[in-house]
């Protein structure tokens, strides 16, 4: 791991030097939030069986994680314009882009390091519906509490995915708010069992 001197080195400085660390970043800042809530949920509404408390706990970092990588990502031609770069050192190195050429879309290597993002993005919302199975439809408020965010995160992935200036262009995408109330409302009409939790992300995925 390089230290305090090398980081700031960068231009922009790299925050993260391993795939690892990505990880470890993701639950320091959102995963723990994940397993707090989690805690807090059971609290009130402890599950009928111990075991299923203890598959939530588990499973909660994950989603978390999920959120973070999609903001990560999202956020990309901003962070990188004024000076923050979570990118990996080791994917840098990989794709032999400097963090400002992050933005250069003459660097082809950008593209696939967003791309190698998103994929990591996916696979963690991936396992979402395995949280949300566990949450018994009854308690529907902190299922959609937890089924909107992931839900809206894929569909940004998606936006961002077909957009030909990503990661290059200087704006995030962002869903229409048409887009994020039609996702909300088929949540809500349709997120109530496990077909239908499977379903929903199944589509936007």
């Amino acid at each position: 791991m390089r230290c305090a001197p090398q980081r700031a080195a960068a231009d922009p400085p790299t925050y993260l030097d391993t795939e690892a660390e990505l990880h470890d970043y993701c639950f320091v800042v959102a995963g723990c939030v994940g397993v707090m809530l989690t805690r807090l949920h059971a609290s009130r509404s402890p599950a009928k069986d111990p075991e299923i408390d203890v598959e939530l706990l588990q499973l909660a970092p994950k989603v978390g994680e999920a959120l973070q990588l999609t903001n990560i990502l999202l956020d990309w031609p901003r962070d990188v314009r004024r000076g923050r770069c979570y990118v990996p050192a080791e994917w840098l190195a990989e794709y032999q882009l400097a963090p400002r050429e992050l933005v250069d879309p003459s660097r082809v290597g950008a593209r696939a390091a967003a791309r190698r993002l998103e994929a990591l993005a996916r696979a963690a919302l991936g396992e979402v519906p395995e949280y949300l199975e566990r949450i018994p439809s009854r308690h529907w408020r902190y299922r959609m509490f937890c089924m909107w965010p992931a839900l809206w995160a894929l569909a940004s992935l998606n936006e961002a995915h077909r957009d030909t200036a990503f990661p290059y262009g200087e704006t995030r995408p962002r869903l229409a708010r048409a887009d994020v109330k039609r996702i909300a409302t088929r949540a809500m009409i349709g997120g109530h069992t496990r077909f239908g939790v499977r379903r929903l992300f199944a589509e936007l995925s």
